[in-house]
Parts: C-alpha cells; structure tokens; sequence
C-alpha cells in the first residue's frame, strides 16, 4: 500500500507541486488584499477633517457583544465591542471613549498600543492613576479633530456631559492628544501626547566620551532622546550645567536649535564620574508637527572636564621608611569639550 501511494506521487509529482505551490501563493494574495484594504479604508477615515461630536453611545457601524455579568444578568456597565467591527480610525477612538464612559478600564487600556504602554502606562494600575482619573472620570462628551496635516494625530477635546453630572464644562473642558496606529491588522492609540517610538542606536566616540543614542520618543510638547555615556577619562565631566537654557541642543537639517528641557533636571543628572557611564533620557523643547525637518544631530557645546590630582600607579618609588608611594599628578584635559553626534 505505502508503495503504492509512493509511486502515485512519484508520477505525478510535479502536479502535486504546482497546486501546491498555487493554494499558498492564493493564500498570500487574500492575506495582502486584506491588509490593502484595510489601510484604505485607515487612510480614508483619517483623512476626515470635520470635526467629530458624541455624546453618551456609539455610531452605528461598531457593534457591541452580549456580555452577561456572572449571575447571567446583562449590564449596561459590561459592554464589549466586537473588535471585528473597529475598521477605522474614527472606531478605535470611540471605542477606547465608550470603555471610559462605562468604567471599564480594563478594555479601554487594551486599546492603547504596545508602545504606548511600555513608553506611558506599564500597568493597567498606572493607565488609572495617570490618565483615566484626571481625564475620564464620569460621563463625558467629546469631539476630535485631526491635528494639522498628520492624518493620524487627533486633538481630543473632553467635556462634562451635562445631563449626567448637572455641570457644565465652561472652563473644565480637557485637551489631549492622540494617534491612531494601525499594526497586525488591529488598530490601537497612543494617547497623553504620545505620537511615537523610534530606534535609532547611534554611536560616536572621542579621546574623552564615548556616546550612544539608543531611542527616540517624540511628544506633542517635546522629544526625548535616551543616550548612554560613557566617561573615559580620569575626571567627572559635566555635559551641560543645568541653569544653562540654551545649553544642549538638537540641530535639524535646516540648522535650526531647538534647545534642552533644562528645568527638568538637576546637575548631578547630568554628571558623568571619571571611568563610568550613565544612562540620561534628554528631553527637547519642540513641539511635534508632521512637516517637522529631520533632526541631523545633537550638539553638546559645552562639556566640562573637573581637572583634578591622581595618582599615578605606573610611577612608583619608596619613601624613606621604605614604603612603596606613587607620583602624584595633575590631570590636563581642556577645561570643556565640544561634542556631537550625527542622527543621520
């Protein structure tokens, strides 16, 4: 019998391969059609430029699962969106704002994306205490916008629905920013002014520093850019002083500066000790905008070098009791370093 069906495929071998080779390459093709589709219809719906309005619902095309709590009792409270039916951009956002109106936290922060989360909200725990509360307490009404030429990036505007809470939101009305992604075939937000992540892993080294540029995370109000330094020299070096408000600064490729959040810092922040390394997120004063230039380098103008006296361990001779002393020594490294690296 084995042979039997071994020389079968032997003998047709090569149909065998072709509708083989056929079923996969028809299964590529449904998978990419799916996805252009989708983009389309991502593309469409974000470049809506009216502004957008809800009160307390949903609009008619995001569907909503039967939920039952676990005495078999429907609730108003336990409502779950079919997330088959979240297609665009305008879905994801009124879905997350449905979750919020009805207190459930949980699903609402699983709408946000992974970056997000990792960059803003780590936990579910932080997502409350950081967002939710300040922001989405109590029944609201909104209305969205897509911000400037960024198809994506929505300006939210929050108010107290009047009915429910017997207020108005003159002077109360709260103002986020948010970005729809779409990734693996789901959409998801980045909210609380967080537009994106980047990797970037630039290094340059000198005779005195040795510096990385791992990451780039860009907000509506700033850009932060994580840098590891490495300290090589025999003094602590300071990278920027921290009263300093034209201190470090990042240069796009039209030689515009936009300069170091230094109030945000104290100086030990920005203290490298003699043969060691630090870890800083920099944060830059500017504001994100979708014709934003590329940022070409970060310019460190001033670094200083705290000379200071040492001891020598390859220099040695014994002192009159016979004990064995180093030459002691000055260092003599420039007062301060300018230094930059190249982003691209």
């Amino acid at each position: 019998m084995f042979f039997n069906v071994l020389g079968h495929f032997q003998d047709n071998r090569k149909k065998i391969i072709i509708l083989i080779t056929v079923g996969v390459l028809i299964v590529f093709f449904i998978k990419a059609i799916n996805n252009y589709t989708a983009k389309q219809r991502f593309n469409s719906s974000s470049n809506n430029t009216t502004a957008i309005s809800k009160s307390v619902g949903v609009s008619n095309d995001i569907k909503i699962k039967n939920t039952t709590s676990k005495d078999g009792i429907t609730s108003s409270n336990n409502i779950e969106v079919d997330e088959k039916s979240i297609k665009t951009a305008d879905n994801v956002i009124e879905a997350f704002l449905l979750y919020c109106n009805n207190n459930q936290v949980d699903r609402a922060y699983n709408l946000l994306s992974d970056d997000c989360k990792k960059v803003l909200y780590p936990t579910q725990s932080d997502f409350y205490n950081n967002y939710y509360k300040s922001k989405m307490t109590g029944i609201k009404d909104y209305s969205y916008l897509k911000y400037g030429n960024d198809s994506n990036t929505y300006k939210l505007v929050i108010k107290n629905n009047t009915l429910a809470t017997g207020k108005t939101s003159d002077g109360e009305d709260i103002v986020d920013y948010i970005t729809v992604v779409f990734k693996d075939d789901n959409y998801k937000l980045n909210i609380g002014g967080f537009i994106k992540k980047e990797s970037l892993n630039v290094k340059k080294s000198d005779a005195y520093l040795t510096m990385n540029v791992t990451e780039r995370v860009i907000f509506m109000e700033y850009e932060e850019y994580t840098v590891n330094i490495k300290n090589t020299t025999l003094v602590n070096a300071d990278i920027c002083n921290a009263n300093d408000d034209k201190g470090i600064y990042l240069l796009d490729k039209s030689s515009n500066k936009y300069y170091f959040k230094n109030d945000d810092y104290i100086q030990n922040d920005l203290l490298i000790n003699y043969k060691s390394d630090k870890t800083i997120k920099l944060k830059f004063n500017r504001k994100y905008r979708k014709e934003n230039e590329d940022i070409k380098s970060i310019v460190f103008p001033k670094i200083n070098l705290t000379n200071r006296e040492y001891y020598d361990n390859t220099v040695q001779y014994k002192d009159s009791n016979g004990n064995i002393e180093y030459e002691k020594k000055y260092t003599s490294y420039p007062n301060s370093i300018i230094f930059s690296i190249d982003l691209v």
